[in-house]
């Protein structure tokens, strides 16, 4: 585990190069191939200004959509299903261009490339705290952590402005066991910070999906309709970002015994289109609506 000592100074260095790139011509952008389409010119982001938590995002924001206005419907009952075969389809081409390709800013694939550098796990993770703690906890950080932060936020949401998909696009996201507890009593889930889901459900199964105390992994499923926000990333987690502040309703909740996945391509480090998983609790989500 990387010290928090270490992580911010790793932070600090990285923010140095980030603000020295911002005033030694980083103004023009990388140029993007002709199949990724337009180069974005007004995607430009700087650490002045609000903080990062008051930065409009691009999903449901507090201000628009706060818990106590969330349509809550009460607990589900989860649906036991002795057996079940999940059908992935990998998304269309033009939603999986890498981020390096889209013509952003060099801050902005910077501030990409922290979020998926591995090293980086703890800090990210702490940046995550960052977002959804109180303005007075995100005060207590230190000023130079705040400012990297900040500066992260704004050009992740630049980019997730760009990303969008152009047809329904199924997605997974993984979470503890204490999430999947409080997802399933309330019947909602909201992310206050970004969010990391993937279109292959093997990559939360194998590596994130926490077992219960009932050993059951726990998958939320979501989909995203065309012209949502969501952002590609790149292949080595097939993953897609989503905008802070994004909401959800749960729909229905299935504790499958024997689970068979299905894709029409080759699954995550696997050889093969098609894997078996047992006790998985798939808890699917829709869009949250507020009411009027």
């Amino acid at each position: 585990m990387i010290p928090r000592s270490v992580a911010l100074i790793c932070a600090a260095i990285i923010l140095i190069v980030l603000v020295y790139s911002l005033f030694t011509g980083t103004s023009s952008q990388v140029p993007a191939p002709q199949s990724a389409g337009r180069e974005i010119t007004a995607c430009v982001a700087s650490t002045s200004g609000a903080s990062a938590v008051d930065i409009p995002a691009g999903g449901i924001q507090l201000s628009v959509c706060p818990v106590s206005a969330i349509w809550q419907q009460g607990s589900i009952i989860p649906v036991p299903v002795e057996s079940a075969t999940l059908s992935l389809a990998r998304p269309d081409p033009a939603d999986r261009i890498n981020y390096t390709d889209r013509g952003f800013p060099e801050q902005v694939n910077a501030a990409i490339a922290w979020w998926m550098f591995p090293g980086f796990d703890d800090a990210n993770r702490e940046y995550r705290r960052y977002l959804r703690g109180s303005p007075e906890e995100r005060a207590a950080y230190p000023v130079e952590e705040q400012r990297f932060f900040t500066f992260v936020t704004k050009n992740l949401e630049c980019a997730e402005r760009e990303g969008r998909v152009s047809r329904e696009t199924r997605l997974f996201r993984g979470v503890t066991p204490s999430v999947s507890a409080l997802v399933m009593n309330s019947s909602w889930w909201r992310e206050t910070p970004f969010a990391s889901t993937s279109y292959d459900i093997t990559v939360t199964l194998d590596p994130y999906a926490t077992r219960d105390a009932g050993g059951y992994a726990n998958v939320l499923v979501l989909s995203r309709q065309p012209g949502d926000q969501a952002l590609y990333i790149n292949e080595d987690q097939r993953e897609f970002l989503l905008p802070r502040n994004t909401a959800w309703d749960v729909i229905r909740i299935e504790e499958i015994r024997n689970l068979t996945v299905d894709a029409d391509f080759v699954l995550h480090n696997r050889t093969e289109k098609s894997a078996s998983f047992h006790d998985v609790r798939l808890i699917w989500l829709r869009d949250a609506g507020c009411l009027a």
